[in-house]
């Protein structure tokens, strides 16, 4: 990605975040879906040691954080939030950023949480109308990075405000 396009995206994004003022008070409504949304995040390994208890959650631009329970058939909605517009915001600017070729050829081997009674997590980023995926089994997810942390952040907002209660099998 170019630093121009870079710069268009980041004021697209940044406009669409913050809205746009004329000296009124009033919000600026997107009319395409831009770059990079949804964002999902999907955890599987040791939460389903004790049932379906597998979390995914689906981030959209506007903030709305979608909670799924998986390890079913089709992922069932637990609930929703809308999270701070700071932390989305922080998201948009770390996606814009990110160049996804140059951050996986960095980050370390990935490895099984899972087989441990850890959890695995997969992020998958929807680019100009592809899939971009990263899985913690395959490369570090490292926090360090400005675009796992900022999602980490959206996911532990979410995390906090919609619960997730433990089922067992068979229920």
């Amino acid at each position: 990605m170019t630093n121009t396009t870079r710069t268009a995206l980041a004021l697209l994004v940044s406009t669409l975040v913050g809205g746009c003022s004329t000296g009124e008070s009033e919000t600026m409504t997107p009319t395409a879906e831009p770059l990079y949304y949804p964002v999902t995040v999907d955890h599987t390994g040791g939460c389903v040691m004790m049932g379906p208890n597998c979390v995914r959650y689906v981030i959209q631009l506007d903030g709305t954080v979608e909670v799924y329970r998986r390890g079913r058939a089709e992922p069932e909605l637990v609930g929703a939030t809308t999270v701070d517009g700071a932390l989305i915001a922080e998201l948009s600017t770390a996606m814009v950023e990110v160049d996804f070729a140059a951050l996986r050829s960095r980050l370390g081997p990935g490895h099984c949480e899972g087989c441990r009674d850890g959890i695995d997590i997969t992020i998958t980023f929807t680019v100009d109308g592809a899939e971009v995926a990263f899985d913690s089994l395959e490369e570090e997810l490292d926090p360090a990075e400005p675009i796992f942390s900022a999602i980490g952040d959206v996911v532990a907002a979410a995390d906090g405000a919609v619960e997730v209660p433990l089922e067992a099998w068979g229920r």
